[in-house]
C-alpha cells in the first residue's frame, strides 16, 4: 500500500507541475502587462491559449488519478479549480473579441487575413478551454459525491411494475 502512495504522490506532482509550470512560463513572458491598452490584453489571452492545452492535460491527469484512486476531496478541489478556469475562460472570451475588433482597425490590409485567422484560432482554444474545463468541473464534483445506499455498483435497484399482476424482472 505505501508503494501505491509513493506513485499517487509522484502522480500528482508530474500532473501539477505539467499544469502550472508551463502556466507560470507563459505569463511570466507576458509581464508586464499593459491592461489598459487593447493590444496589451489581446497579447495576453493570445499567449495564454497557445500553451492552453497543455495544462489542461496535466489538469485531466490530475483528475484522472483522483477519480481511480477516489480521493473525493482532491477531486473537489480539482472541480472547483476547473470550474474557476472555465469561468474565467467564459470572461475573457467576449473581452478577446471585442479587443481583436479593436485591433482589426489597426492590422494592415496584408496582414488581415492572418490576424483574422490567428484570432479565430484563438477563440477556438477559448471555447475548449471552457468545454473541457466546465467537464472537469461538473464531472468531477459529481464524482466525488458519496454514493448513496442501493446506488453501489454492481446492484440495481428494482420497483413495481406498473401493470398489475405483472412479475418482477428476474435478476
Amino acid at each position: 500500500m505505501k508503494s501505491n502512495r509513493v506513485l499517487v504522490f509522484s502522480g500528482y506532482v508530474l500532473a501539477f507541475s505539467v499544469a502550472l509550470i508551463l502556466l507560470y512560463d507563459t505569463l511570466s513572458s507576458a509581464f508586464p502587462v499593459a491592461l489598459g491598452d487593447p493590444r496589451g490584453r489581446f497579447s495576453l489571452v493570445g499567449l495564454l491559449t497557445q500553451s492552453a492545452l497543455s495544462p489542461l492535460m496535466g489538469w485531466g491527469l490530475a483528475v484522472g488519478l483522483a477519480l481511480g484512486f477516489e480521493h473525493r476531496g482532491m477531486l473537489r478541489f480539482l472541480s472547483v479549480m476547473a470550474g474557476l478556469g472555465a469561468l474565467i475562460a467564459l470572461v475573457l472570451t467576449p473581452l478577446f473579441m471585442l479587443d481583436a475588433l479593436a485591433m482589426r482597425e489597426q492590422v494592415s490590409a496584408q496582414a488581415s487575413r492572418a490576424f483574422d485567422f490567428a484570432s479565430a484560432g484563438a477563440l477556438f482554444k477559448l471555447s475548449v478551454v471552457i468545454v473541457a474545463s466546465g467537464g472537469m468541473a461538473v464531472g468531477g464534483w459529481l464524482a466525488s459525491r458519496k454514493r448513496r445506499k442501493g446506488k453501489e455498483e454492481g446492484t440495481r435497484r428494482t420497483t413495481k411494475g406498473l401493470v398489475i399482476g405483472a412479475s418482477e424482472p428476474d435478476g
